[in-house]
């Protein structure tokens, strides 16, 4: 109550003895819009950061390191990084074309605030048909660090039911490599005759 009987007067505003009990948090979130790509094609990754606590988080830093298949590439969006609620970026860098240990400098998030990353990466032309899982990190100074693991569904740092496991996986596809071989079993025969042949084609 403010400026109840028992108390001088101008001296009680409601919150004068109000108590806020400050606890960070945060949740990363790293999915793909590329969940299948081929041999040196690219595939795009998107992180989102989001304080959920009630206090500004600082020095915050986002990274990623990439499977050795991927680095960084030449060709990125227009507008890789998005700002929310405040959000700041001092400091801001990006990574070096062909890097494989990702970074963009400081954020400043204040509580409801988010910054949003979005990437592409380059697939090495010698990279092995497979899925490829991958996972991000973020670490502030009052949390510490958290992470998306690429290789766990729903894990504690994401938020809730925002990450099945295979939300960031990327498949790579390998190109058919045809084989063809002709034989003949008949290596001689006599006007008239017959001779066999036989195909073989091989995926």
């Amino acid at each position: 109550t403010a400026q109840d009987a028992h108390t001088p007067i101008g001296a009680d505003p409601e919150d004068d003895e109000d108590v806020t009990i400050l606890v960070p948090a945060l949740t990363i979130d790293k999915d793909t819009s590329t969940s299948t790509t081929t041999q040196g094609g690219t595939a795009t990754y998107t992180i989102v950061v989001t304080n959920t606590g009630n206090q500004d988080l600082t020095n915050v830093t986002v990274n990623d390191t990439l499977d050795s298949i991927f680095t960084f590439s030449a060709t990125q969006p227009g507008t890789p990084i998005a700002l929310a609620g405040g959000a700041t970026n001092t400091g801001a860098t990006s990574p070096t074309t062909g890097a494989g240990t990702l970074s963009w400098g400081v954020f400043t998030i204040p509580a409801s605030g988010s910054v949003s990353i979005t990437f592409n990466v380059d697939v090495s032309a010698a990279a092995t048909a497979g899925t490829y899982d991958n996972t991000a990190s973020v670490t502030t100074t009052e949390t510490g660090a958290v992470d998306d693991d690429g290789t766990a569904a729903q894990d504690p740092d994401t938020p809730t039911g925002a990450d099945p496991e295979d939300d960031e996986d990327v498949t790579i596809t390998v190109p058919a490599t045809l084989t063809i071989d002709k034989d003949t079993s008949t290596s001689t025969t006599t006007p008239g005759g017959t001779a066999t042949y036989t195909i073989v084609v091989t995926n």
